[in-house]
């Protein structure tokens, strides 16, 4: 419950499924972020995480977007985030976007990053 999972792209899927679909670190991290991923439509990701968090708490999630990225659309991660809520998983209220960014982290992801880690699992400043 004190380790984080940040992926980027499609490191993001990785976190994602490591987090909140079948395997066996499911349920297991203290928090999740992603920057500028999606799921396809038809990821098994939604059914596992829907029937694993009806009687159990998902890791909180950190979703960010860099508005200028022109390979992947900001529709597609929204989407995935409200996908992600609907399954019973903490996603955040609203997408994060970032102007001026695009398949890069700029300096307020990398402090908004930190803040959500260092809130979530507990640490140190």
């Amino acid at each position: 419950e004190r380790i984080g999972l940040c992926g980027f792209s499609t490191g993001g899927c990785v976190a994602l499924h490591l987090a909140y679909g079948a395997g066996r670190y499911v349920g297991k991290l203290g928090a999740v972020a992603c920057e500028s991923t999606f799921l396809a439509r038809d990821s098994v990701l939604d059914a596992a995480a829907a029937t694993r968090f009806q009687r159990t708490r998902a890791p909180p999630l950190y979703m960010g977007h860099g508005v200028d990225d022109q390979g992947i659309q900001a529709v597609w991660v929204d989407c995935t985030r409200r996908r992600l809520g609907a399954a019973g998983i903490q996603a955040p209220g609203e997408l994060a976007n970032y102007k001026g960014t695009a398949l890069n982290l700029c300096d307020a992801e990398v402090e908004r990053l930190m803040q959500f880690f260092t809130h979530h699992l507990g640490l140190q400043t």
